[in-house]
């Protein structure tokens, strides 16, 4: 269906819908130039599809199209169709519901007046502050060593046995990977990439992060499969330069900020209100 046939379409409903509120007397409360559908007399406004859009990752919209539009409208058109459903059924009207929607309205207002006390406080972080940070967590933006592994992998002692003789006569490890190997990286040459130690079995680091550029293993037996490994690059560890963490420590300051400012706020709720605990009632309610 074309974009002009679908315009064409909404605008129908539209009239028909307003048509409808015209002749019962009701005066609706939503103008034309503010409605994209209607689902089933309930008209999808302009807003709604903001806030929707509003909803998207940055990535998502960096990457939205023309064709995006539609179905973004599709996503609210089959949730408006699901919610009327559950009210046809009458889901809405059930107990369970009804809690369940008080709890998340509840959740929905207390994060809004601790935003609302954030914005209030016009909280922001000096480079000072930053540098003060990185300097006081150093080992926060330290990258440790990391290694460059190429393994051959099978489930044949005597294979691996027979890869590590081929590799003291001088046989190439990649050639030897290729043709032994079960992994999906024999076709690479047994490549698999860069490693930090916390990143392998500690098994296996401690026997890889032992070795010298060029290197080989031996056979390491584990999870009753055979590898063996060699090191083919080792980059040694830095700490990070400031600029080169400035933006995500700003990101990290700024959030212990608005959580120090939220629990102070609290805290002071909490300190100026009349509260009673009825102890034994707590420690008596039932939990299963």
């Amino acid at each position: 269906m074309s974009k002009i046939r679908i315009a064409l379409f909404v605008l129908l409903l539209v009239s028909c819908s307003y048509l409808f509120a015209q002749e019962t007397g009701e005066k609706p409360d939503i103008k034309l130039e503010q409605v994209i559908a209607v689902v089933n007399g309930e008209p999808i406004t302009v807003a709604e599809f903001k806030a929707e859009y509003a909803q998207l990752t940055a990535e998502q919209k960096k990457n939205f199209t023309e064709a995006s539009r539609e179905v973004l409208l599709t996503n609210i058109v089959d949730r408006k169709l699901l919610l009327q459903q559950a009210e046809n059924i009458g889901l809405d009207t059930l107990e369970i519901i009804e809690k369940r929607l008080q709890q998340v309205k509840e959740n929905i207002l207390a994060d809004a007046v601790l935003n609302l006390v954030v914005q209030q406080q016009g909280l922001s972080v000096t480079d000072e502050r930053l540098e003060q940070y990185y300097t006081e967590n150093e080992s926060l933006f330290i990258i440790p060593t990391r290694i460059r592994l190429s393994q051959i992998f099978m489930d044949n002692k005597a294979k691996a046995d027979e890869v590590v003789s081929k590799l003291k006569s001088g046989s190439n490890f990649s050639d030897l990977a290729r043709e032994y190997s079960m992994g999906k990286e024999a076709e690479a040459g047994g490549d698999l990439g860069y490693f930090t130690e916390a990143q392998l079995n500690p098994e296996i680091a401690k026997v890889v992060f032992k070795l010298q550029i060029g290197q080989n293993s031996g056979v390491i037996n584990f999870r009753d499969n055979f590898h063996v490994f060699k090191v083919t690059d080792k980059i040694e560890p830095r700490k990070q330069a400031f600029d080169e963490v400035k933006d995500q420590l700003k990101q990290r300051v700024m959030q212990q900020l608005r959580s120090s400012t939220m629990q102070n706020y609290q805290t002071q709720l909490r300190k100026n209100a009349e509260i009673t605990i009825n102890n034994p009632t707590l420690y008596s309610v039932p939990l299963e």
